[in-house]
């Protein structure tokens, strides 16, 4: 019996695309010197960091991820979740450290823990609270905190349970007393936030949600050496467009502090996860402010993807009209390249625009 041995064209150019796509991602693996280490019941993924700015010198470092699939996914929860940790560590040229864990949890008997540790030895601007009508001063900061939630699931989606936030910051660097009694919170100190956080999650996915709502809630109360109280409300919802390569993204935050908080502790607008045009998350502090923002997130052949965000938001001492004028709006586009097969999570590059010079975020996993 003669067995003919043949490929289609289509097939042919199916498997000339797949090992085209495989060397474009080895040479991508191999210019960002990632390791990555994929087994049934975890993954590990880590690589260099490197970043340049005049505070702080050449800075060098890692990032890490670990994804741990270990077996939930035979527990009762309707929504099965793996665990990640990325812990994050660089140095620079001029003795700057910064020291980062987060972690994300799904334990067996149904409990969420949602972690973040830090130990940060940087440089730390002051731009007054509110608009800036103070020169920016320039000072050192070093901050050691834990903080996150610990919950118990009700049900397949609702969690409750405490919200916590632990740690000691040190300012120091200004010889100048008198701007110095005029920053609030300039001494630093202990401040121990403890407090109650509810949960609704309904999304497929924690790393890359594609579909569904994510209600967070928590209230903390703080005592140390500064008294004050912060109720926070954190609105999510994914949407697939046609297929799951084409994901509509939306958050929304509200923050409200009062009593007598320290600038460090104040809510903040900028960072890597949320209004990415702005270049110092301490630009814009005050008592109480909010944010939207929407993303489209765009999954390309192979480990490719791109997004465009857009945003607003704002800050004000108290909850009146000025809460609503002067509003920051951004935009900006992102770098997407997945690292693991098993699951999606990418690394990020984004760029953000509309408050100034354009700004660089750099990390793993999406804003939001």
């Amino acid at each position: 019996m003669l067995v003919a041995n043949y490929k289609t064209t289509a097939q042919n150019n199916s498997l000339k695309e797949s090992s085209d796509t495989s060397k474009v991602n080895i040479f991508i693996e191999s210019v960002m010197g990632y390791i990555s280490i994929e087994k049934e019941k975890y993954s590990i993924t880590t690589f260099p960091t490197m970043d340049y700015n005049n505070e702080s010198g050449l800075s060098l470092g890692f990032l890490s991820s670990i994804v741990l699939n270990d077996g939930n996914q035979n527990s009762n929860s309707k929504y099965y979740r793996p665990t990640t940790i990325i812990p994050a560590l660089s140095y620079s040229t001029k003795k700057h450290l910064l020291i980062d864990a987060d972690l994300l949890m799904y334990t067996k008997n149904e409990w969420f823990i949602g972690s973040r540790v830090i130990s940060y030895k940087v440089p730390a601007f002051y731009f007054g609270i509110g608009k800036q009508t103070e020169k920016t001063i320039k000072l050192k900061q070093n901050t050691y905190g834990v903080f996150g939630g610990l919950l118990k699931a009700i049900g397949d989606l609702y969690y409750m349970g405490l919200s916590y936030d632990i740690g000691h910051v040190k300012n120091y660097g200004i010889d100048n007393l008198e701007i110095s009694n005029k920053i609030k919170g300039y001494n630093g100190g202990w401040h121990v936030g403890l407090g109650l956080e509810s949960r609704v999650d309904t999304r497929d996915d924690v790393i890359y949600p594609t579909k569904g709502n994510l209600f967070n809630l928590s209230i903390r109360s703080y005592f140390g050496n500064h008294k004050f109280y912060v109720t926070k409300l954190n609105l999510r919802h994914y949407r697939k467009i046609v297929s799951d390569k084409n994901i509509l993204a939306f958050q929304t935050t509200w923050t409200i502090s009062n009593g007598n908080v320290p600038f460090y502790k104040m809510p903040k607008l900028g960072g890597k996860s949320q209004l990415r045009s702005i270049n110092n998350s301490n630009k814009y502090i005050n008592y109480h402010n909010y944010l939207a923002q929407i993303e489209y997130r765009r999954q390309f052949a192979g480990r490719f993807g791109t997004v465009i965000f857009t945003g607003l938001g704002n800050s004000a001492e108290k909850l009146d009209k000025s809460y609503f004028e002067d509003i920051i709006y951004l935009y900006g586009l992102g770098f997407r390249f997945r690292l693991l097969k098993k699951d999606r999570l990418n690394f990020r590059l984004d760029v953000g625009m509309g408050d100034g010079e354009p700004t660089m975020f750099m990390t793993i996993r999406e804003a939001f």
